[in-house]
Order: C-alpha cells, then sequence, then structure tokens
C-alpha cells in the first residue's frame, strides 16, 4: 500500500510539476522570497556551485591579501564591502559574504581568532552532542544545530542568523546541565 501510494504520488507530482513549480515560484514572489533557486533551475544550473566558489576564492583572497588582514581579519562586516567590490556589486554589500562560518570567522577576525572561535564552535557542538543528559535536553539542542549551525556551513551569515547564537546558548546549556549531572551522580 505505502509503494502504491507512494508511485502515484510520484507520477502525479512528474505530471502536474509545471503547475506545482509554477505555484511556488508564484507564492515565492508574492510573499517576497528569494526567486533565485527557481531561476538557477530554470537556466539548468541548480547544482551548478561556481558561484560558491568564488565566494570561497575571493574570501581566501582577501585574507591573503595583507598581513593584517591575515593576522587580524577584516572586521565584521568589512568582509561584505570587499567581496562586493571583487564582485562589482558595492550597492548591495549585504548579500556578500563567504557562505561558510569557519571561512567567515577567519576572515573577519583573523587566523588566530578565527581558529579559536571555531575550536569553541566545534567544542560546544561536540561536547553537547556526546553529553550524558536528559533526552529533551539535548533533542533542544540537536533543534538548534539543525537550524542555526547546518545552513551556515553553505549560506548565510552568523551575523544575521539569530538561531545560531541559540544553539551556542542551547549547547552551552547542554554543557552545564552535563556537569551539573556529573555533581549530582558523585554525590550519591
Amino acid at each position: 500500500v505505502v509503494l502504491l501510494v507512494t508511485a502515484i504520488i510520484i507520477v502525479l507530482f512528474l505530471v502536474y510539476f509545471d503547475e506545482i513549480y509554477n505555484f511556488f515560484f508564484d507564492m515565492a514572489q508574492k510573499y517576497g522570497l528569494s526567486t533565485r533557486v527557481f531561476r538557477k533551475f530554470e537556466n539548468g544550473v541548480l547544482f551548478d556551485n561556481t558561484s560558491r566558489q568564488k565566494f570561497y576564492n575571493y574570501s581566501f583572497d582577501i585574507l591573503n591579501s595583507s598581513s593584517s588582514n591575515f593576522v587580524f581579519g577584516t572586521g565584521i562586516c568589512k568582509d561584505r564591502i570587499l567581496l562586493a567590490e571583487q564582485f562589482s556589486n558595492t550597492n548591495n554589500a549585504y548579500a556578500y559574504y563567504p557562505h561558510n562560518l569557519f571561512f567567515e570567522f577567519f576572515l573577519q577576525f583573523g587566523v588566530i581568532l578565527g581558529a579559536l572561535l571555531s575550536i569553541f564552535v566545534v567544542y560546544v557542538i561536540i561536547k553537547s552532542l556526546f553529553s550524558k543528559i536528559d533526552r529533551e535536553v539535548k533533542n533542544f539542542f540537536i533543534l538548534f544545530l539543525a537550524v542555526g549551525f547546518v545552513p551556515l556551513m553553505f549560506s548565510m551569515s552568523y551575523v544575521t542568523e539569530p538561531l545560531f547564537f541559540c544553539m551556542i546558548g542551547a549547547g552551552i546549556n547542554c554543557i552545564e546541565n552535563s556537569k551539573y549531572h556529573k555533581t549530582i551522580d558523585n554525590t550519591h
């Protein structure tokens, strides 16, 4: 029954693909959402990652452009201006960032502080995932990990993403909760 229902849904999806596509495209336009993915699909370059690779390359070039940028970074959000200049679009600097959390740390804060921030984030994630705490607390952290961290590895910026900071807070809560449980376990 499950296979039959799945097959029917797939067939209906394929038969009515244009209508479904147009419906979601119109909804995105109506509510002011990005239509970039739709345009990439229409142009046949949905999985083409050349623009993202340009962001990485330009970010690396900016980081290595001076010893000051390498050691101290460009500063928060100045990286956007420098990347917008690389793309010759200084009117919309808001949209230009490295598209990777760790690369953004290195670019904004330099290699030393960027590495320390990256290590801190990885520490919080690993410590929280492997801590022995209540299942509900861990599920809360995993939820924020999924919505506040994972997208930052491919798109979005921590500067404009409050869910990242919620994930850090939830992770620190897991770590503190784990320490609290160890204290209780040791006293009994």
